[in-house]
């Protein structure tokens, strides 16, 4: 596993980095499993937001810089920079620390 993925998207990184070296990646919907989402990071809500993001700016960093048009990277980008700041604002108005 990639370190620089502590939590957020280490998964999305392996399975990207298998396919890059020719392995094969299935997803199988019959397959289920039950995951207590956000159990962990519910105490510390805007710092998991913030990390979970920032892992997703990583990885487009990793596996896309230099290969979108620098436009369409740059916006991605930015997206997903502006909806970190929204969704940290946003449970500030509710109160969630």
């Amino acid at each position: 596993m990639d370190e620089s993925f502590p939590i957020f998207f280490n998964d999305v990184d392996l399975c990207r980095r298998l396919w890059d070296a020719g392995w094969e990646v299935w997803f199988t919907p019959e397959t289920s499993m039950v995951h207590e989402g956000g159990a962990s990071t519910r105490q510390v809500r805007r710092q998991m937001i913030r990390e979970s993001h920032l892992s997703l700016l990583r990885y487009y960093r990793k596996h896309y810089r230099g290969r979108l048009c620098p436009v369409v990277y740059g916006v991605a980008v930015s997206t997903i920079w502006l909806g970190m700041q929204a969704r940290i604002a946003a449970s500030a108005l509710a109160g969630r620390r």
